[in-house]
């Protein structure tokens, strides 16, 4: 398994607020639909039709929304410290960069952030906050992709995005970036 995928999953049903944070983090956002399919969905996330527009995909499910970020921008934004605060609700964030042997994870509660890690090439670049008691069994200059799922699994907020259900896709706009 080689991933290429940043995820951010949010405590809670926050499809009607993803907008703001989008916007908030300087994107206009050209177009706002909804899909059916999980291979409309991922479609949609691959697309970029310039170097201006890019495409995140989000979905609501067992008690988490999850945001598809293929750019992989939106992980540690501190956008999350004012939205988390705001919502009341945690975010769990991670990178998944096989190719690239690159990791990651970040955890936002409330206004605050509890945990981040960054494990690029084996070296351990960024390690703020406490250990969480669902990484105990992760050395992160040694993580993997089974790892770091793992961890978000036991985090509560695995996502799926390969399952049949309504995607929000919006299409952005980064050229005020």
């Amino acid at each position: 398994m080689s991933l290429h995928l940043s995820v951010i999953s949010i405590e809670g049903n926050r499809l009607g607020g993803l907008p703001e944070v989008l916007k908030k983090n300087g994107y206009i956002i050209d177009q706002e639909t909804t899909v059916e399919t999980s291979e409309e969905a991922i479609r949609a996330a691959e697309e970029h039709p310039d170097r201006m527009h890019v495409t995140k995909v989000a979905y609501a499910a067992d008690g988490f929304t999850h945001l598809l970020d293929l750019e992989m921008v939106l992980q540690k934004d501190d956008v999350w410290l004012e939205f988390t605060k705001r919502w009341r609700c945690r975010m769990v964030a991670w990178i998944c960069e096989g190719a690239a042997s690159s990791f990651a994870l970040s955890v936002c509660d409330r206004g605050h952030w509890i945990r981040s890690v960054l494990a690029v090439e084996g070296e351990v670049r960024e390690n703020e906050g406490d250990q969480l008691a669902e990484e105990e069994c992760l050395e992160w200059s040694d993580a993997n992709e089974v790892d770091v799922l793992a961890v978000i699994e036991r985090l509560g907020a695995s996502s799926d995005f390969s399952v049949d259900r309504q995607y929000r896709v919006y299409r952005l706009d980064e050229s005020r970036m």
